[in-house]
């Protein structure tokens, strides 16, 4: 979206990455979308509906799942710019390893890019046999991915409980939200109907 980058804060251009909550990318989109008069709406594939839940699981901020609620063509952003922060929604109250945002489970630390390689390379320390997932070093998104579709046994199971997670979370926000349509965007959608398959299954 034309003039984003206005609105991001220096840290943010210089090395790609938010400080704290992903809210600060939220803002500028919002920021900048509201500056140009454009519509939210604009800028995806689907036009005429009113209500959206747009999840982007892998963006200019490492592989973080940012998410949008948008309604009448307008972004929700909240009192105070921060709304519809919906990847920091806990899936896993159990989590002993801290999200970005200091959260324990949230849905950015297993249904974005990095998310999964983080469950794929638990996956690979805790298994006693042959994955091709081995192989890659480092491992990425794109490798498990990959290596489901050739039919690793590892990978099938890493992507298994991505789309158990994934699920699970676009189900509670349909459950509250009953959007016309739930948009999939970044770097994780382009797994294309596998992606869609797993989730609703």
């Amino acid at each position: 979206i034309a003039g984003v980058d206005t609105y991001l804060s220096p840290e943010m251009k210089s090395t790609g990455e938010a400080i704290g909550y992903d809210s600060t990318l939220t803002r500028a989109l919002y920021k900048a979308l509201k500056a140009s008069g454009n519509r939210v709406e604009n800028y995806g594939t689907i036009k005429g509906g009113e209500f959206y839940s747009a999840i982007n699981s892998s963006t200019v901020i490492s592989g973080t799942v940012i998410g949008g609620i948008v309604i009448g063509g307008n972004l929700l952003h909240g009192s105070h710019g921060s709304g519809a922060e919906i990847g920091h929604m806990v899936l896993n109250p159990r989590e002993t390893i801290p999200c970005n945002c200091g959260k324990f489970g949230c849905v950015e630390q297993y249904c974005s890019a990095t998310g999964i390689v983080r469950m794929g390379k638990k996956a690979l320390e805790n298994y006693e046999g042959v994955s091709a997932l081995s192989r890659f070093d480092p491992l990425t998104c794109k490798d498990i991915f990959d290596c489901g579709k050739a039919g690793d046994e590892l990978a099938l199971q890493v992507l298994d409980r991505y789309y158990a997670y994934l699920g699970e979370f676009l189900g509670n926000i349909c459950a509250v939200i009953d959007p016309d349509a739930v948009v999939l965007g970044g770097g994780v959608s382009k797994a294309g109907q596998p992606l869609i398959d797993g989730a609703t299954k």
